[in-house]
């Protein structure tokens, strides 16, 4: 009796441990990219914009894939203050519009967020050269998704001093959340660099992605 007893104790401590470690690989290969090929729906490429003057927009869109079950998401987006100021136009979807925007004069091309629909939630922080929010779908179940989706559309307004020769760098950090299946997932951070020959050594085209997983 007394050997049975010992075989189902460890049986159950063996459940228990193993519980975390098997809800942590949930959404466990997620990444998140930067794109700033905004005439084209979906993730294109990373791109530096350059010649860039004073008082123009530039902007990125923000996207996530691989996701297992994705019900929330945070970015927090930081830049000089001195040399840029968040623009209205962003926001959690691409509208149709024509616009100038990274030095060119394009129609964006139009895009849902990811979730469908995504409420922003409480604590948000809009100041001076930092952007935070955090944005969830209330209803319905998570979406579960392969390839590159939407999150977030980001724009910036140069300084009227901004000129060709002046660079900036602005880091994303971006947060996913799975309904509270598991604690909140972060995907790292990445660069969008303006007037600058500098790239993100992390960014990659999406086939090639996929390619580091194929075997997972």
């Amino acid at each position: 009796m007394k050997k049975i007893l010992s075989v189902i104790f460890l049986i159950s401590l063996t459940a228990v441990i193993s519980s975390p470690v098997f809800a942590q690989t949930l959404n466990g290969q997620s990444v998140f990219m930067i794109d700033s090929a905004l005439a084209q729906a979906g993730y294109q490429g990373f791109t530096t914009p350059t010649g860039i003057a004073g008082s123009k927009l530039i902007g990125f869109g923000i996207y996530v894939g691989k996701v297992e079950a994705l019900k929330s998401f945070n970015i927090d987006v930081t830049w000089d203050p001195a040399l840029a100021s968040m623009d209205n136009d962003s926001d959690v979807e691409i509208p149709d519009d024509d616009v100038t925007i990274n030095g060119q004069a394009i129609t964006l091309a139009e895009e849902a967020n990811i979730l469908g629909s995504a409420t922003m939630g409480p604590g948000e922080i809009d100041e001076d050269g930092h952007y935070y929010a955090a944005f969830g779908k209330f209803s319905g179940d998570a979406v579960a998704q392969e390839n590159l989706g939407l999150l977030y559309y980001f724009v910036l307004n140069t300084a009227a001093s901004f000129n060709a020769n002046t660079a900036l760098v602005v880091t994303v950090k971006v947060t996913i959340g799975s309904g509270g299946q598991q604690a909140p997932r972060f995907l790292g951070q990445r660069y969008f660099y303006i007037n600058s020959g500098s790239v993100d050594v992390q960014e990659s085209t999406w086939g090639a992605l996929k390619n580091q997983f194929k075997d997972f």
